[in-house]
């Protein structure tokens, strides 16, 4: 199962230069992302420190899980060796 992620909400830069202030405060008490717009089209993105974290740590959690996945497929495909081999040829080059 996927989830579809929401749109993110759109400012102009513009009105983000005017109103930085009480828009780093609006972020604060939500984790959704804020989409910069320089006419019309998309200039960049903010958000709050703890949704960088929460996407950076799903991020991090993604990459492990797709490590864990290849490690497994190359295990099922006779890629793997003992763990004894494999620090005994570390043991030799270090």
């Amino acid at each position: 199962m996927y989830l579809i992620p929401s749109l993110p909400e759109t400012q102009a830069l513009t009105e983000f230069r005017e109103r930085t202030a009480a828009v780093l405060r609006e972020l604060s008490k939500s984790d959704k992302p804020l989409l910069l717009t320089q006419k019309g089209k998309a200039a960049g993105v903010v958000m709050s420190p703890r949704a960088y974290e929460l996407m950076a740590d799903a991020a991090s959690l993604y990459r492990s899980i797709a490590a864990a996945r290849q490690s497994l497929q190359e295990f099922h495909q006779g890629k793997a060796r003992p763990l004894s081999d494999a620090l005994d040829q570390l043991e030799a080059k270090y």
